[in-house]
């Protein structure tokens, strides 16, 4: 998971909230929400990092905190950007044991909110060398396991796991040998940047978090 830097609600949202009568999250145009979406979360599921594209058939609108209008405070959250997030179909239609996101987490409270830039949870999140994700604090934690958002399943733990591999082949391509300060440092800034079409890296945090403790190292 990463930081995720929330901006100005869509134009069609805003009309939308402003309506009379009659608006509701079910009967919002949803499109333009999406590309919004998408383009501030740079092309990534706001839960497991994969690459998401802004339509219906592989992206899906999760509220952080569910927009069911029977279940307390997410009535009145069902038409609220901030509340609002990207994400991937996380499995949809495979056996439940093999889904993950909001796929898997349904109306489960969220207490991770990745649109918090303030309080520093990002600084909870590690990563290890089999692909998994771990938080130091035991609510994130189960956060981001079975218990609601199922982001160690086997195939987030080979995505992650392989997304690493790809980038150490990369590096050992580019400057062969042993790796200085400098190189791992250009490849730290190439992993925090989007690309040319406003994208970050799919699974960049887990690829941040290896550089970065390769700088540590070096850094000794």
């Amino acid at each position: 998971m990463r930081v995720i830097h929330k901006g100005k609600p869509p134009t069609t949202l805003t009309k939308h909230r402003a309506e009379p009568v009659g608006a509701s999250y079910e009967n919002l145009p949803k499109q333009e929400v999406r590309d919004a979406l998408a383009k501030e979360q740079g092309y990534l599921c706001a839960y497991c990092m994969g690459r998401m594209k802004a339509d219906e058939a592989h992206m899906k609108i999760d509220h952080r905190t569910a927009q069911n209008p029977n279940v307390g405070e997410g009535a009145t959250t069902a038409l609220d950007y901030r509340n609002m997030l990207g994400v991937c179909k996380g499995g949809e239609g495979l056996p439940r044991d093999q889904q993950h996101c909001d796929t898997y987490k349904g109306n489960r409270a969220l207490r991770i909110d990745p649109t918090d830039t303030r309080s520093g949870w990002e600084r909870t999140i590690y990563y290890g060398a089999n692909g998994s994700i771990v938080s130091t604090r035991k609510d994130f934690d189960e956060d981001l396991n079975k218990a609601v958002l199922n982001l160690n399943v086997d195939s987030l733990l080979e995505a992650r796991k392989a997304a690493v591999q790809s980038v150490v082949e990369q590096m050992a391509r580019e400057s062969p040998g042993a790796w200085t300060e400098a190189v791992v440092r250009k490849g730290i800034k190439r992993f925090e940047a989007r690309d040319t079409q406003g994208r970050y890296a799919p699974y960049c945090e887990a690829v941040l978090f290896f550089l970065r403790k390769r700088l540590a190292r070096l850094a000794r």
